[in-house]
């Protein structure tokens, strides 16, 4: 009766029912990848480990950052599309400038000399060819994430869970093959022909899935929402990159003052932690269209309310889950290599940041839906700047270097939360709720 009980709950809340559909299909993806992970730490040496991870953890600088804000733009865009063709076009002009921004990028990577590419990454030629080879695949691999974000306006997660789950089976398998063919260069060019397959299955899906709906269709033309370029998505580009480059930059500096074996103990330390989002991101994922939906029909008691609680109930969940992962942390560490216990410390402190940075996520989606994106970009300038002067200063002190990695990213998501705390209060206030 009580498991019932539970059920029909879940059933009546459209909140809960979108988490649950996103929770039960794309966790299983996030597994595979997590246990990609663990093969490739426990078959490479660490110095091939960190090479593989420098160049995953360079796509994934750019993807899961630039993509991850450009994404909250997709999905707010995508679910006031289904009321509003304006919307639509916004959704489209973003999706241009992705595609240009990226070419650009690219073409700027693919051109740059590649003693200038060393002195700044270190380590051999192989991971600047591969740097290189990204440059010339990243506006196919920039689809990806905004593809998925779009389908999550529409609120099409158990399609997003599949296909990603799919494609995670794929990765699963492509990277144990090349890993087994080519060691860590395998692997590589495993990586890489993954996210080419995720876009490219993406597009199809995509373009499926609106053979029955027809959200998107043709517009006349796109000029009567240039103001949001101008106003949103230049900002949150600016953003991105300021964001990107910095926390790739800070991970370029831990290879040529450490080594990549150090590259391969911070990434173990960020899949745990990605593995210890995965919940929370999903949830945000689910909220977002719902939370987007009130504020288009000026529902503000009910928009701030579902704001609150849902801030109340993340605490209460990671307060529990901190203490279960701060003592089984040596267990977890040693699951991926033995080698990586001696990052225990490293490992407690970027849990304590993880807080920061899961309410920071929460509150920035507030500003990004009351498209407050000029804010966030300033808030993002404050924020790098404290980042990268703290994070030299720690290594200069002579602080461990994963450490002093994870206190500077902490300071960063502290001072966001402050910033987009304040922004929320004062929106609160004005709207008298």
């Amino acid at each position: 009766m009580y498991l019932l009980s539970i059920a029909n709950r879940v059933r009546a809340s459209e909140l809960l029912k979108c988490f649950a559909t996103t929770t039960f299909w794309s966790a299983l993806s996030k597994l595979l990848i997590v246990l990609t992970t663990l093969y490739c730490s426990n078959v490479l040496t660490q110095d091939e480990f960190g090479e593989f991870s420098f160049i995953r953890n360079t796509l994934s600088t750019v993807l899961l950052i630039c993509a991850t804000n450009f994404s909250g733009l997709a999905v707010k865009f995508a679910a006031e599309a289904m009321l509003s063709k304006e919307s639509l076009k916004k959704l489209y002009i973003l999706f241009l400038f992705t595609v240009g921004i990226s070419l650009l990028i690219g073409a700027s990577i693919l051109i740059s000399p590649t003693n200038a590419i060393r002195s700044v990454v270190g380590g051999s030629g192989n991971v600047t060819y591969f740097i290189k080879l990204t440059g010339l695949f990243l506006p196919v691999f920039m689809l990806q994430p905004l593809l998925s974000a779009m389908l999550r306006g529409f609120k099409q997660f158990r399609l997003v869970g599949e296909y990603e789950l799919l494609l995670s089976a794929f990765y699963f398998v492509v990277i144990i093959a090349g890993t087994y063919w080519g060691r860590s260069n395998g692997a590589i060019y495993a990586l890489l022909i993954y996210y080419l397959f995720f876009s490219v299955i993406g597009l199809l899906v995509v373009s499926k899935y609106n053979k029955s709906v027809h959200y998107l269709v043709k517009v006349e033309e796109l000029t009567s929402q240039k103001a949001c370029l101008k106003k949103i998505i230049i900002p949150v580009f600016l953003m991105s990159f300021v964001e990107a480059p910095l926390l790739w930059f800070a991970q370029a500096e831990i290879a040529k003052r450490g080594s990549y074996a150090l590259v391969g103990g911070l990434s173990v330390i960020l899949t745990i932690r990605y593995a210890i989002q995965v919940l929370p991101t999903y949830f945000y994922q689910a909220f977002t269209p719902i939370v987007t939906l009130l504020n288009m029909k000026g529902e503000y008691r009910e928009y701030f309310n579902k704001l609150k609680k849902v801030s109340i109930a993340l605490a209460l969940v990671f307060v529990v889950l901190f203490v279960v992962l701060v003592l089984t942390g040596k267990f977890i560490l040693g699951i991926f290599n033995e080698v990586y216990i001696s990052y225990y410390q490293s490992y407690v402190i970027s849990l304590f940041v993880l807080l920061f940075s899961l309410y920071s996520v929460l509150f920035k989606l507030h500003m990004m839906i009351r498209e407050y994106q000029t804010v966030m970009f300033y808030m993002t300038i404050l924020s790098s700047f404290f980042f990268l002067i703290s994070f030299y200063a720690f290594l200069y002190f002579s602080f461990d270097m994963l450490n002093s990695f994870f206190y500077a990213q902490g300071l960063q998501y502290f001072i966001q939360l402050i910033v987009s705390v304040f922004v929320y209060n004062l929106d609160k206030k004005w709207n008298s709720v």
